[in-house]
């Protein structure tokens, strides 16, 4: 009797989960980012270009908020976090990874500076992620998460987070895409920090 609840359980649960895909799930404001939130296709297991593009949401939204960016140098990397090397994170591998930074927690952040005059300065190339000469939303978060939790990792101080262009004031003419035009005038506009 217990199994076929047991069964009849599982079978509705298994329906349910096909009849109604995922649920988008929001992105907290701060604290650890949930599975959920990162699968983004409910797929059960979180690609590379989604783990990056959640983070790059919360950068985001952090930044046109106007919010300081305070971990953003505990943020560890995807290969960091994929334990089995099969590029994709189980939810279990996601949860130690996230646990880690804050059992490391304590010392300095390393090596200061942005590496001089220019280095706080990314190239179009590298937001460009599938070369095809226009970023899309997406795209632009996704490197711009890749490159900030890349220099957090190489101990740069993480100042000026708080006043990153958003994807929508490089996108000057509102069409969806940035150009490396629009690239480069959102750049020309924004001075990095210490050069005010």
């Amino acid at each position: 009797m217990n199994r076929s609840i047991l069964s009849i359980a599982l079978t509705i649960l298994m329906v349910g989960t096909v009849a109604f895909p995922a649920l988008a799930v929001e992105i907290p404001d701060r604290g650890p980012i949930p599975f959920e939130a990162f699968d983004s296709d409910g797929s059960g297991a979180i690609s590379e270009q989604e783990f990056y593009a959640a983070h790059g949401k919360r950068m985001a939204t952090r930044a046109e908020e106007g919010r300081p960016m305070r971990n953003a140098a505990s943020a560890p990397l995807f290969s960091d976090i994929d334990s089995n090397g099969d590029g994709s994170l189980s939810p279990e591998e996601l949860m130690a990874g996230q646990q880690r930074p804050m059992q490391q927690r304590g010392g300095g952040m390393g090596p200061g500076g942005g590496g001089g005059p220019g280095a706080n300065r990314p190239t179009f190339e590298e937001f460009d992620l599938n070369g095809d000469g226009v970023l899309l939303d997406e795209e632009f978060n996704e490197a711009r998460g890749k490159r900030i939790a890349k220099r957090a990792e190489q101990g740069y101080a993480m100042r000026g987070l708080s006043n990153m262009h958003t994807f929508a004031e490089f996108d000057a003419d509102g069409n969806g895409q940035v150009t490396p035009e629009e690239f480069a005038a959102a750049q020309a506009t924004h001075r990095p920090p210490g050069q005010q």
